[in-house]
């Protein structure tokens, strides 16, 4: 993109680049394994890094949750880490993301089990047959995820192989996961609905429109955090004092609404 004139300029919700004069820049992204997702700027030990990284002929540009970018400077500089390293941070820093988001599909496994559970002990001629389309639908997209992590897990692995080889041999390593990252959206959002449906369905239209409005504006503070970059600490009292703010302030409404109706 730099031939083009598009340079790099910082991260805000997403990579922001600015229009110039075409140029042949060399940029890098490495993992910092110091980092945290609560990172929106870097932190202290990150730059510490960046200046150890600017003597070595790389100049750092910005940096995001376990991630920073480099600009090379020096034709002669020599790679930040070694491709050893930065293969086993990445290897790393797949490992921990993959076993967080598995969070998400099995809580709602738990919770949509408990719930059979409750029809199955209080109806006694209860059968999955019974199971409504959107009880499906919430099922078969948490199966779709569960089933989209096994098959990433499988490729990691088979890509941590393939890399101990590559490496072995000093040919060179692919490192993105872009398609599943979309996937993975879009499972989201299709669990999402298929909870709205089932919650409407249920004739639970005020707890529809309360998890709605919590969710517009959970996702709106997060933007927030993403766009004015505060500090780690800053980044957890802000979410945390935001997250209650907003929990109080649509449960007063909701509460009102359920007492005036």
């Amino acid at each position: 993109m730099s031939r083009k004139g598009w340079h790099f300029k910082e991260w805000r919700m997403g990579l922001v680049f600015e229009k110039g004069e075409p140029a042949d820049i060399y940029y890098r992204v490495e993992v910092f394994p110091k980092g945290t997702e609560m990172d929106t700027k870097p932190e202290m030990p990150a730059e510490e890094y960046a200046e150890y990284c600017r003597a070595a002929g790389w100049e750092f540009l910005d940096g995001k949750r376990k991630f920073c970018i480099f600009r090379r400077n020096d034709q002669g500089a020599v790679p930040i880490v070694t491709e050893e390293e930065r293969f086993d941070n990445v290897r790393k820093a797949e490992w921990r993301l993959l076993g967080s988001e598995m969070l998400i599909p099995l809580f709602v496994t738990v919770s949509l089990g408990l719930r059979m559970l409750g029809l199955v002990l209080m109806e006694q001629g209860f059968s999955i047959s019974e199971l409504s389309n959107a009880e499906w639908f919430v099922i078969l997209t948490v199966i779709l995820m569960m089933v989209m992590r096994l098959a990433q897990c499988s490729g990691l692995l088979i890509w941590q192989s393939r890399g101990k080889k590559k490496l072995l041999s000093g040919r060179r390593i692919f490192y993105g996961r872009k398609y599943w990252n979309m996937l993975w959206d879009i499972l989201c959002a299709m669990l999402l609905l298929g909870i709205f449906f089932l919650l409407c369905q249920e004739g639970m239209t005020a707890l529809t429109v309360y998890v709605l409005c919590m969710g517009v504006l959970l996702f709106g503070l997060m933007a927030a955090i993403a766009h004015f970059r505060l500090s780690r600490g800053e980044n957890w009292a802000f979410l945390i004092g935001g997250g209650l703010l907003i929990i109080w302030l649509v449960t007063s409404i909701w509460v009102l609404w359920l007492i005036l109706t």
